[in-house]
């Protein structure tokens, strides 16, 4: 059985407990349980922060002290509104509550005609006090099997590595973080890094291995792995046909639901 964290009125929710009744999200593999978790947040709209104007107010109440926060919960607060005012496409990411800025959720669509199409991928990102002078951090949450993505879900990119010259010389110092660089720039860093992964460096030797010399068993893997998100996908889809979802999230599931309906015919 699997709760919501959030109340959500949802004709498959009980408004008591959260509990969702016979449907298909009562899976017996309880490691999906944080993606449908993530999943669900995102796609309802609440993991957003309430309003802006709630986020300014947050801003404002911080001690005049903490000069560092500040300027970065500022920062966050400035491409969090660009992200909403004009999202890419396949992309949606926020801050989870006005209480932590620091600490957003993001859905990544897999891209088109890869291994990783028709998959919705939820990640979390952890942005450093001195944010944009040090980059976040960013996980997927689940299993994602691919050469810079370590077994923890940790994304191993340039970009979210530290301003400066690379120690093992794979990277040049322009590809790595500096504070012009963006949450939206990393985002769709991480969806090219999906189709296209730099073997040279691997964070998943494993996948790296298999990507080299197996590529057909590699992408046969990474296509299983995005068939187990079929039935939480499937599930949030129809959550939003049935107008439970905000349209800030559709533009990635309404293109996904379609891949997600022919391979749960396969």
């Amino acid at each position: 059985m699997v709760a919501l964290i959030a109340r959500l009125p949802h004709p498959g929710i009980d408004a008591r407990t959260g509990f969702r009744g016979q449907s298909c999200l009562q899976h017996r593999n309880s490691a999906l349980i944080p993606q449908l978790t993530v999943l669900y947040k995102l796609t309802t709209g609440t993991n957003s922060p309430t309003s802006e104007s709630q986020l300014q107010s947050r801003i404002h109440r911080e001690d005049p002290g903490t000069m560092a926060t500040s300027t970065a919960h500022r920062r966050l607060l400035q491409e969090y509104r660009a992200l909403t005012n004009n999202p890419p496409e396949g992309i949606t990411a926020g801050p989870v509550s006005e209480d932590d800025l620091l600490y957003w959720e993001a859905l990544i669509q897999g891209p088109e005609g890869t291994p990783f199409e028709g998959g919705v991928f939820p990640a979390e990102l952890k942005f450093p006090k001195d944010y944009p002078l040090a980059p976040p951090s960013m996980k997927f949450i689940g299993e994602v099997w691919h050469p810079n993505v370590y077994p923890s879900g940790l994304v191993c990119i340039s970009i979210l590595h530290p301003p400066g010259d690379d120690p093992n010389h794979y990277e040049h110092a322009s590809e790595r973080w500096s504070p012009i660089q963006s949450v939206e720039k990393i985002l769709i860093s991480v969806m090219s890094m999906l189709a296209e992964p730099n073997d040279e460096s691997p964070a998943n030797v494993e996948a790296a291995k298999q990507w080299r010399e197996h590529r057909q068993e590699y992408e046969q893997r990474v296509r299983d792995g995005c068939r187990r998100m079929l039935a939480i996908t499937l599930e949030v889809a129809l959550a939003i046909e049935g107008g439970y979802g905000t349209s800030r999230h559709n533009n990635i599931f309404t293109g996904a639901a379609k891949v997600v309906i022919a391979g749960s015919r396969m």
